[in-house]
């Protein structure tokens, strides 16, 4: 299994039981236009938040989620971990998922159960 296999997984995890899922591809690019004078300038275009999960969703009883997808021994990033906070302290529930087991044990919580 790999990190894309857990992404692809939660998703349909997430869908099946009523949420309303997106995958969220953040990063960034460097691209190059040309400006009014005639000169080339480059410029990084961002893409995504910083730190949000692999997957934004909202359950069906309208709670707002975020879903981290980890594979193997691969830990948050610091920016992820601020993120989280964020989430919760707005009482969203923000889940770092290794499997679909992990989103089955906040069955619970996800879907006001």
């Amino acid at each position: 299994m790999s990190e894309s296999a857990v992404v692809h997984a939660c998703l349909q995890w997430l869908a099946v039981h009523g949420c309303s899922v997106i995958r969220n591809n953040t990063g960034a690019f460097k691209t190059t236009y040309k400006r009014k004078n005639g000169t080339i300038g480059t410029s990084w275009i961002r893409t995504g938040k910083k730190g949000s999960g692999d997957i934004l969703a909202c359950s069906p009883h309208g709670k707002w989620i975020e879903c981290e997808c980890k594979f193997g021994d691969n830990q948050q990033e610091p920016h992820q971990v601020l993120r989280q906070q964020e989430i919760e302290q707005r009482h969203g529930i923000y889940i770092v998922a290794r499997s679909v087991d992990d989103l089955e044990r906040e069955k619970h919580r996800i879907l006001g159960l």
